[in-house]
């Protein structure tokens, strides 16, 4: 099956259709955005400095991903937010088809390897079975939050090359 990502623009449309998408899935976090930051301050922040890819419906957001690939030193591509709503994965989207999109567009800039961190253990565990490794764990106000890294871009994509995704607006 061919799955399709969006690339968003950095405009006020999108800011709007973030906004709605962020509140409406909450939350399906496992603490809720809401009690982490202000939706709106972060979204502006997001979508100014982050790339954000989107799985669309009828012009509405079902699936998303922010991540950062501006680290030109060390080549990395940083992670802050995967969502995907239970109308994505009804279509059959995955973690494994969102990295898989970060991916091609963090080689595209020319970056090496990805870092992410979440609160939330599952996500942690799908990371490890895509070949990442967890390098630190951290207590943040109460909350455990788990650091991991997959070192090599290129190698991943090339074992991962069945996969059918296409990512426009590149």
């Amino acid at each position: 099956m061919d799955k399709f990502f969006v690339k968003l623009a950095n405009d006020e449309s999108t800011y709007k259709k973030v906004v709605e998408y962020m509140k409406k899935t909450d939350a399906d976090y496992d603490i809720p955005m809401s009690m982490r930051v202000n939706i709106g301050d972060y979204v502006k922040k997001i979508i100014s400095k982050a790339v954000t890819i989107a799985v669309m419906e009828n012009d509405e957001i079902i699936g998303m991903a922010n991540f950062y690939c501006n680290d030109m030193e060390t080549k990395t591509c940083y992670i802050t937010n995967v969502s995907i709503s239970k109308k994505a994965q009804e279509k059959g989207y995955h973690l494994n088809d969102f990295v898989h999109a970060i991916l091609i567009i963090a080689q595209k800039v020319g970056m090496k390897r990805l870092r992410a961190e979440t609160t939330d253990r599952r996500v942690l565990i799908l990371h490890k079975r895509l070949g990442a490794v967890e390098f630190k764990r951290e207590e943040i106000n109460g909350v455990i939050h788990y650091h991991s890294y997959l070192e090599d871009i290129d190698g991943w994509l090339k074992k991962d090359s069945a996969r059918r995704i296409t990512v426009l607006n590149l």
